[in-house]
């Protein structure tokens, strides 16, 4: 995306910032008048395609968050950048795809210094920030968040996994979203952004702390675990989002909620209708459960057919907000807002692309183009008919194969790592599971 690009889209981000919500003649509120809008990223952790009811799920109810769906934006094609934890977050913050700082895998999670993250650009544009839960980020030698552009931070943690219970005895669930909370309400009378990685629901599955009478139906103890997890996740969020109602800020809150990456089969999240899981570059393991919401501005309860990607999310914050850029900042996300607006009918993006332990893969428009690193004969589905991969037609449609190699190959040769690990992570390296 080039700077005019995106000084285009952010000019029509504020521009539909600005739009009245009140009647003709009416005086808006003073704060209407003066304060862009609040951010809210919430980052799910190895949730499912197929879990939330709003995407289909049967079996967990979670009401919460489909009532969150039902007054927001639901992107049917949402992806993440990288099918586990740590360059996916690195995408999430940076903008850009993770192979441009050499982020492949979850040790080599290092961001540039001089490179800004999203906290840093509304910092300082004037916005007070702060997160808390799951970091995950610059293991080896980099700052933790309070020296990447977060002012108040609360329990942030890289890992166990197992770390459910905190320090202080607390459930991560709930003490995250009271953390969340409390930075809400301190700060209702400032522009704010908030980032809400929950380490939920990546194992050790357990069974959340007050819901050990539910779901005593479900045989499977793991998978019983797990629904515990999801619905204390979903009343959190729940929490969450009427807290905020009741500050009087829902109407000026742009709020995101997405997952990490698909779910893991040792989590028992599933990923129904796609193929694959976690780990791998298949739908089921890049193709998340995705939402926007900011009532008033993005019409209600929609779907988005069009396929968009974690890494948009900061240039949109930042179009909402009406900050641009700087020269030579350089971003790979799109400003979805027109397009959610329906102001612009087209394709935000003309591919994405994925590179991971020798796979490869390319998504433009309905085709889906994979290469498996220890059978490199390539791969060509067409998604808008066959959602779970089912039927490879790389034989049927030769040149549109060759099309959409030449996209991979042009694309890996303009982001070559600035740094890389000499080999790939090993299960140690990852923490025994990624």
């Amino acid at each position: 995306m080039n700077r005019r690009d995106f000084i285009k889209t952010s000019l029509t981000g504020a521009a539909l910032a600005a739009l009245p919500r009140w009647g003709a003649g009416e005086e808006p509120p003073v704060a209407a008048k003066k304060r862009p809008p609040n951010v809210l990223l919430i980052f799910i952790d190895d949730l499912g395609y197929g879990e939330l009811g709003c995407y289909g799920g049967k079996e967990i109810p979670t009401p919460n968050i489909d009532a969150f769906a039902a007054t927001a934006v639901r992107m049917t094609d949402g992806y993440v950048t990288a099918p586990w934890c740590a360059p996916s977050r690195v995408s999430l913050l940076t903008g850009c795809y993770p192979q441009r700082w050499g982020c492949y895998d979850n040790p080599s999670s290092l961001i540039p210094a001089d490179r800004k993250i999203i906290a840093e650009y509304l910092r300082d544009a004037g916005y007070v920030t702060g997160m808390c839960g799951k970091w995950h980020l610059e293991l080896e030698k980099g700052p933790m968040p309070d020296r990447r552009g977060f002012m108040e931070v609360g329990d942030v943690f890289n890992g166990p996994q197992s770390a459910y219970v905190r320090k202080d005895g607390r459930y991560s669930t709930t003490k995250f979203t009271d953390t969340a909370i409390a930075f809400m309400e301190k700060h209702r009378d400032r522009p704010f952004f908030y980032y809400l990685p929950y380490n939920a629901v990546h194992s050790l599955l357990h069974i959340a702390p007050g819901y050990e009478d539910r779901f005593k139906e479900i045989k499977d103890e793991k998978r019983r675990q797990f629904a515990t997890m999801l619905t204390a996740l979903d009343d959190n969020i729940g929490r969450l989002m009427k807290r905020l109602r009741e500050l009087g800020l829902d109407e000026n809150t742009l709020v995101f909620l997405l997952s990490d990456n698909g779910g893991y089969p040792y989590n028992t999240s599933v990923n129904t209708p796609l193929r694959g899981y976690k780990c791998q570059l298949a739908e089921g393991g890049i193709r998340v459960p995705f939402l926007v919401r900011w009532p008033g501005r993005l019409k209600p309860n929609t779907e988005y057919r069009q396929p968009v990607i974690a890494h948009d999310i900061l240039p949109t914050a930042l179009a909402a907000a009406g900050v641009a850029l700087p020269d030579g900042a350089k971003v790979d996300g799109v400003n979805l807002l027109p397009f959610l607006t329906g102001a612009d009918k087209g394709d935000p993006h003309g591919a994405l692309y994925w590179e991971l332990d020798g796979n490869a893969a390319v998504r433009a428009g309905q085709w889906k183009f994979s290469v498996d690193g220890k059978k490199p004969r390539p791969k060509l589905y067409d998604l808008a008919a066959d959602i779970g991969e089912k039927k490879d037609l790389s034989a049927a449609q030769p040149e549109k194969t060759k099309d959409l190699l030449a996209l991979w190959e042009k694309w890996r040769a303009a982001n070559q790592p600035m740094r890389r690990r000499e080999k790939p992570a090993t299960a140690k390296d990852k923490g025994g599971h990624p």
